[in-house]
């Protein structure tokens, strides 16, 4: 009888662990992004009112690239998985903005609105997106 190595690695192979490593993707660019907006604020000595904005300019790029990812990896259902993934990204933003202050609000809804969007529209984009193989010519 064979004894089977215990390899502490975790397997990545399931559609749930490819979409949670799409959300963490995301979640790393959203910080970067918060990180360079931060300091444009303080260097520009903004005023936060434009805060808003910018939080929604992260929310809609970081779970743009969060659906993209998924899709790349899962290679299907596009629309499902990189809402799916756009989910799972704001789910991990709200637990960390609960942390902070513990209340809802419209804010919040419109947030949870755009992540599903745009990660719904990266995830289609992502798997339809081509390789970068040529076709070969007919003869």
């Amino acid at each position: 009888m064979k004894k089977r190595a215990f390899s502490g690695a975790v397997k990545t192979d399931s559609k749930e662990a490819k979409l949670l490593i799409s959300a963490l993707k995301g979640f790393g660019i959203c910080l970067f992004l918060c990180f360079i907006g931060g300091f444009f604020f303080f260097i520009c000595d903004m005023d936060f009112e434009n805060a808003f904005i910018f939080s929604i300019f992260t929310y809609v790029i970081s779970s743009f690239c969060c659906g993209y990812s998924a899709g790349r990896k899962i290679k299907e259902n596009g629309i499902m998985f990189g809402a799916l993934s756009g989910c799972c990204f704001f789910l991990m933003c709200l637990l960390i903005a609960l942390c902070m202050q513990p209340h809802f609000n419209l804010d919040t809804l419109y947030k949870f609105i755009i992540s599903i969007i745009s990660g719904a529209i990266g995830g289609v984009l992502g798997v339809n997106k081509r390789n970068k193989k040529k076709l070969k010519p007919r003869k």
